[in-house]
């Protein structure tokens, strides 16, 4: 018995945090939106069943932004998620209450759900690893909002995040199970990292987007001659002139939804969100919404759907 042990609980013991967008039995589920601030799950999601199941022990749900959409984790339930190291810097989203947790050091492995960069973005503001892996590879049941439907709900996917990156396969293997380990990632086959291929970008021209800092470019390169050096072999510096308008591209994709209504969402599909209202409800210190749910009210009445936007419909398909 003992000795099947690491195989049947891998995790036994250790401490996992679990993202606020998904259910935990037993737990407040509010997913920063004030109308759903008292909702306490009823049932857990396939993925925290693995993690239960792995033996695991859940200390924490964590913050997100209002209906996880955003790179901010910041609502009017719990209020603002603070960078790991630095509290003047965000933490990132929607991701960020893993990021900043497991990042100081309280948790040491977390769930997260990425669309957009929701793993990425927190991993990287608080030094620790996120992986968003390929669609459909961690089950997504019993997240909330959930896509089921349109460009977005190919887009959205659960994702590890971990203090160390030793281990991601292990922890992988336990959202996944072993069976899509094995079959479809082979995780027990070791890489022939002499065989791959290295890419690399510096950063997109955007009016949007800040360029790429010389801290930053400097830490990039320096994991570029790493692995070249390490492999013997050679990165290739890429330019995708289409991925320069990513943004527009992705902002484009999430209008695209046909689940419900974003303003029917942050209401628990209990009525609809006046954007109008709202906006001066805000400007009066009364909205329980925050600044960047209210823009995307506004974009939700009024998608972009001019020619150029039509065009990154077209390119994105490229990229997929």
């Amino acid at each position: 018995m003992l000795f099947n042990l690491p195989h049947e609980k891998p995790l036994l013991g250790v401490p996992v945090s679990i993202k606020d967008t998904f259910a935990v039995k037993g737990f407040h589920h509010a997913v920063g939106i004030v109308a759903r601030k008292d909702i306490i799950a009823e049932e857990d999601a396939d993925v925290v069943k693995n993690i239960k199941a792995a033996g695991a022990i859940i200390i924490a749900i964590t913050n997100v932004p209002e209906a996880a959409v955003w790179v901010e984790s910041v609502n009017e339930v719990y209020g603002r998620t603070k960078n790991a190291y630095d509290p003047r810097r965000a933490a990132g989203g929607s991701s960020g209450g893993e990021g900043a947790l497991i990042g100081a050091a309280g948790s040491l492995i977390g769930i997260g759900s990425d669309l957009a960069g929701s793993v990425r973005i927190p991993a990287q503001f608080n030094g620790i690893i996120g992986l968003k892996p390929s669609e459909f590879a961690i089950p997504i049941k019993g997240h909330h909002p959930c896509f089921t439907k349109g460009y977005p709900a190919k887009m959205g996917n659960v994702g590890p995040l971990c203090r160390y990156a030793k281990d991601l396969p292990l922890f992988f293997r336990v959202l996944a199970g072993n069976e899509i380990a094995e079959n479809r990632f082979q995780l027990s086959k070791p890489v022939k990292m002499e065989n791959t291929r290295f890419f690399y970008m510096e950063g997109l021209r955007s009016c949007f987007i800040e360029p790429l800092q010389n801290e930053m470019k400097t830490a990039m390169l320096n994991c570029v001659n790493f692995f070249e050096n390490k492999y013997n072999t050679n990165a290739t510096q890429v330019d995708f002139a289409k991925l320069h308008h990513a943004l527009a591209i992705y902002l484009t994709s999430l209008s695209e939804t046909k689940d419900a209504p974003f303003a029917h969402l942050i209401k628990n599909m209990e009525g609809e969100v006046s954007v109008g209202a709202e906006f001066w409800k805000k400007l009066c210190g009364n909205s329980h919404h925050t600044l960047p749910t209210l823009m995307i009210l506004l974009m939700d009445d009024f998608p972009p759907m001019d020619k150029k936007t039509r065009e990154y419909c077209r390119n994105r398909e490229k990229f997929y």
